[in-house]
């Protein structure tokens, strides 16, 4: 049984073998080790549908930037989506690139009211 309280910690091929519970998952915060693709990421919103935050730990050989433009764009696809607040560990950030996602999610107008902000090695972005 997965708590709706406590972050949750899974690798995706822990979440693979729990697919079965989807229907019941009421967790709504997420911490991932490791993302591979944009397939991992969706896996995890389908398998827990009612998440609210997600932390991703690393994302394996992938370009923040894209990476971060897919997501919102799925997410602005969905009828019904509960997650506001995603959290990026990246050993390289830095304020230019917080600077450069910032401009981005402006430019192609991916969210509206939203924060994005740097904390050590971390990237949080928080909307409405």
């Amino acid at each position: 049984s997965l708590s709706s309280d406590d972050r949750t910690r899974f690798t995706v091929r822990e979440l693979c073998r729990l697919g079965s519970i989807k229907c019941q998952s009421k967790t709504t915060k997420v911490c991932i080790e490791e993302i591979n693709d944009i397939d991992d990421f969706n896996f995890i919103s389908v398998v827990c549908p009612y998440m609210k935050y997600c932390e991703m730990k690393r994302l394996n050989n992938m370009n923040i930037e894209l990476f971060l433009r897919i997501i919102l764009k799925e997410i602005n696809n969905r009828s019904f989506c509960f997650i506001r607040l995603l959290c990026f560990h990246e050993p390289t950030v830095d304020d230019q690139m917080i600077e450069n996602l910032e401009k981005m999610i402006n430019y192609e107008q991916l969210l509206l009211q939203f924060t994005i902000k740097r904390i050590s090695d971390n990237i949080y972005l928080q909307w409405k």
